[in-house]
């Protein structure tokens, strides 16, 4: 078996020297390293996705906690029954019409942002050659400031050389004032580019958010009359009402699944990633073992920052 696999077999299971069961020579024989592995879990360019699905995840779970108290609290009469339903199939449409929005407007800022690079690269050439003709303008201005002052503390006379200090610190004022008066022009030639990329993306903002505006009114619409259309069907629907409730928590019970499948799939490609890294740099280095903690008897060289620099690298795609 090639060192470099057992490297990683030691490292997945974590096996640890114990004092009594390696002697100082079994240490120093072995070329052993070390791997911080929470901070290079905490390093990994996915761990911020990932923390944030696991707020998510247990954001799911407190919601579905808090439906069934609900529903629960509810299905003690029937009046509440009755309104459990109303509420539930309510607050069903709401989250199916905020989910739907939602990818509107993800699609819409994608439409957007793919116009604002159209208005940067048709705005650039012009922008360019003004930003340059503007640098070039108080470049010689201040040149030829710099330039007076130098002659001045060559070629004053020595009977005014007591006003010299004056003079020259009057130019530098004016180099000041020039520098101050070049950076407000670059600010107002930038805030004319984002006016322009404004322009351009403006009609195109309002069309898109008056398509999405006008969906959902279609939508909330179509949802209250679908709730009306069920007024009459209460007390079917309230004999149904436990099934009702059960189906209800087995959908949020997929979603709370789904979020843990993501959360888990994304922990297994951080841990892969960072097993991928430790296998190739022990067997570059040819550590012939790789700890996942530091023991107080045996001298390892610590790879941490070596794996974290390595795991952030971007991808071949």
């Amino acid at each position: 078996m090639p060192k470099y696999m057992k490297l990683m077999g030691l490292f997945m299971t974590g096996l640890m020297l114990a004092a009594c069961g390696h002697n100082a020579q079994t240490t120093n024989s072995a070329r052993i390293a070390v791997i911080r592995l929470e901070k290079a879990v905490q390093a990994h360019p996915e761990h911020a996705r990932l923390l944030q699905g696991e707020k998510l995840f247990k954001g799911l779970v407190a919601r579905r906690e808090a439906q069934l108290a609900l529903s629960k609290a509810q299905l003690d009469s029937l009046e509440n029954l009755r309104g459990l339903k109303r509420l539930s199939e309510q607050t069903y449409l709401d989250a199916e019409l905020r989910t739907e929005l939602l990818e509107k407007e993800q699609l819409a800022q994608g439409k957007l942002m793919g116009l604002r690079y159209q208005a940067e690269k048709a705005y650039k050439k012009d922008f360019d050659a003004k930003r340059t003709a503007l640098e070039e303008e108080y470049r010689l201005r201040i040149f030829n400031l710099r330039l007076e002052k130098d002659r001045a503390k060559t070629n004053t006379p020595f009977r005014e050389r007591a006003k010299l200090p004056e003079k020259l610190a009057a130019l530098d004022e004016e180099i000041k004032l020039l520098a101050h008066e070049r950076g407000q022009r670059v600010f107002a030639l930038e805030q004319e580019k984002q006016d322009f990329i404004s322009a351009r993306l403006a009609p195109k903002a309002a069309e898109l958010h008056k398509e999405i505006q006008d969906y959902a009114e279609q939508k909330r619409l179509a949802n209250a009359q679908a709730i009306a259309s069920s007024e009459g069907k209460y007390e079917k629907m309230m004999a149904a009402a436990p099934e009702a409730i059960t189906k209800a928590l087995a959908l949020m019970d997929k979603e709370i699944k789904q979020q843990q499948e993501k959360n888990t799939a994304l922990q297994k490609q951080i841990d892969s990633d960072i097993e991928s890294a430790v296998v190739r740099l022990a067997k570059q280095r040819g550590y012939e073992v790789v700890f996942k903690k530091f023991k107080i008897n045996v001298s390892a060289v610590d790879i941490t920052d070596d794996i974290i620099a390595e795991v952030k690298k971007p991808k071949d795609k």
